[in-house]
């Protein structure tokens, strides 16, 4: 008896799985796993014509509804997207195009160029040189990690806020899997990691030069990153043996316990850092991949770097309920993303959420710890393709949670633990 309930509770599943599906096909999209499981068509991979993007539709934004129903499961399903295949694939394949138009009589492509701003500990920068030419010796993290000397005793997590020094390769903590480029030669990169921390840079410097990193593409450079009609220099923070700390920005001199510890550094914007340190062919030429994580003042820092977005494939940044964030809102920023033919979406764990064309009214409520991703179609249509591809998978994975067999069963208990906070304020 019980064998037969569930029989027919998984064909009520499939049922209800096929309806959704054909309500999102009318729609224009296409469940890529769950239609390859049914032996249907699957959409292409990677096309050199640019993707159009529709609104939303009704059916998504249930999807949307059911797995990002509050700002507090945003907060923890986006803020450490560690485990980003869309990203992988792009970095491992930018000098090695998979299609087949792009391989034969393609141009020779400029140096790729990533932009880390808010750089901490360098893990992101030495894993993007590393994904990009092939050479994981030359850019290896756990050398880097050894070189950069963290006081662990005062830094509470040395490996960083969301794991992202961890070399195992085989760990979902790695930001992205080791993969092996068919060339001998490793490409050449340039990133530039951009930290405020007097300490902090001290220890890039380091790891930098005793990896000899330094003389094969990575940039080190201190400066406090900030909007338009700042001074040129600004206080920040630098409390003794903190050098790698990561929650400490431009905001933190205003807190009694930080005042007697802050330094002076240059600032500057993003426009002016990259005309006066990045190296291109052209002050016009792409630049691939820019990251933002300024602790609060992303928004701040995005308005007063127009040539440079104008100019950007690929981009992240951190949301936050802090700094410039708290007076400014995410609706704002996007728009003004999409006025440069930016898609963003909110990054998770191998999962996509559209904001662009998508908006949801728990986002305009929502100032929390989170990850936005973005793409220029016009500039990247086959990693557009791929990010689409993602949030229809992760339209598919909310509907396919739907119970609609056992709906009396009671919720999943909430953890003591932390009780009296909001994951979306908690900071690391």
């Amino acid at each position: 008896m019980m064998e037969s309930l569930l029989a027919m509770g998984s064909s009520i599943r499939m049922i209800q799985f096929l309806v959704y599906s054909v309500a999102l096909l009318g729609a224009g999209f296409y469940l890529r796993s769950g239609l390859s499981h049914l032996g249907l068509p699957m959409a292409t991979e990677a096309t050199e014509k640019p993707i159009e993007i529709e609104e939303c539709s009704q059916l998504s934004q249930k999807a949307i509804q059911l797995a990002l129903p509050t700002g507090d499961v945003i907060s923890r399903d986006t803020r450490c997207p560690v485990s980003d295949a869309w990203l992988a694939d792009y970095l491992h394949n930018y000098y090695h195009p998979t299609n087949s138009k792009s391989k034969s009589k393609s141009k020779k492509k400029e140096e790729f160029v990533f932009l880390n701003f808010g750089c901490n500990k360098g893990f992101d920068a030495v894993q993007v040189a590393a994904d990009v030419s092939g050479d994981h010796q030359l850019f290896d993290k756990q050398k880097w990690y050894t070189h950069l000397e963290i006081n662990t005793k005062a830094i509470r997590r040395p490996n960083g806020v969301c794991h992202q020094g961890e070399v195992d390769s085989n760990s979902n903590n790695t930001i992205h899997k080791k993969k092996k480029h068919s060339h001998d030669k490793p490409h050449k990169v340039q990133v530039h990691c951009v930290e405020a921390m007097p300490q902090t840079v001290s220890k890039l410097q380091h790891a930098a030069t005793a990896t000899k990193a330094d003389k094969h593409g990575i940039h080190i450079h201190n400066y406090a990153l900030v909007g338009n009609n700042a001074p040129s220099t600004i206080l920040f923070p630098n409390p003794p043996g903190k050098g790698g700390v990561e929650h400490m920005g431009i905001g933190s001199c205003q807190e009694e316990k930080y005042k007697k510890h802050c330094k002076q550094v240059p600032a500057i914007t993003i426009d002016n850092y990259v005309a006066q340190h990045v190296s291109t062919s052209t002050s016009t030429t792409r630049i691939p991949f820019v990251s933002i994580d300024v602790e609060g003042y992303d928004f701040t820092l995005m308005k007063a770097a127009p040539d440079t977005l104008q100019r950007t494939d690929y981009l992240e940044f951190e949301f936050h309920s802090h700094g410039d964030w708290a007076n400014q809102t995410l609706h704002d920023a996007t728009d003004m993303l999409e006025q440069f033919g930016f898609v963003c979406y909110w990054a998770g764990q191998n999962q996509l959420w559209r904001i662009s064309s998508c908006w949801m009214d728990v986002y305009g409520s929502f100032h929390g710890w989170s990850n936005v991703a973005c793409v220029n179609p016009l500039h990247q249509p086959g990693l557009a393709a791929k990010m689409e591809h993602v949030f229809e998978a992760s339209q598919e994975a909310a509907l396919l949670n739907i119970d609609i067999i056992d709906n009396n069963k009671p919720p999943r208990k909430k953890s003591n633990k932390n009780k009296n906070k909001s994951t979306a304020t908690q900071q690391p």
